[in-house]
Parts: C-alpha cells; structure tokens; sequence
C-alpha cells in the first residue's frame, strides 16, 4: 500500500469539495470519524483486532471500585511545591 499516493487522494478528495472548510460544512470529517470508529469498534468485537484487557487477556481480578481523589487545596500546595522545584532547579543553571 502507498501510503504517500493514499494521503494525496485524500487530500484531492477534500479539495474536490472545495477544501477543508466546505467539507466541514458539509460534514464531512464528521462522518470519516464516525465511520472509522464504528469500523474500529466492529473489529475489537469480532476480535479481528485485539485489545488486551478489553476483548482478549481480560483479568478475573476484581475492578477497582474507587479511585483515589485528591481535593482541590491539597492539589494546590503539591503544585506550589513543584513550582518552587523548577524555579530553585533553573536558578541553578
């Protein structure tokens, strides 16, 4: 497969509809999304594509019913922290 004289005909296809913002209007890289994620999802369904985790190797082990949160000041702080960090790092350069 040529990859380089598929992307060309992309781009005259697109150009062809009078470029990129007709083609927005008209919908088009909408529709190119949408058709590649239902492809996409169709082949890790029929497992013509493997996912680890998701359709093939999946664990028997329990889901984590909780992620850790941290809370907004605590968030803060660690950020200043840092900060702090790169500013002490850059004045010893």
């Amino acid at each position: 497969m040529n990859w380089e004289r598929k992307a060309f005909e992309y781009i005259d296809k697109i150009e062809g509809m009078g470029g990129a913002v007709e083609a927005l209007k008209e919908g088009f890289q909408m529709m190119e999304i949408h058709d590649s994620a239902y492809l996409y999802q169709r082949e890790v369904e029929n497992k013509d594509r493997i996912v680890v985790g998701v359709n093939e190797y999946v664990s028997d082990a329990p889901q984590i019913e909780a992620l850790q949160t941290i809370s907004k000041t605590r968030l803060k702080d660690n950020l200043k922290g840092l900060q702090g960090l790169n500013q002490r790092e850059t004045v010893k350069r």
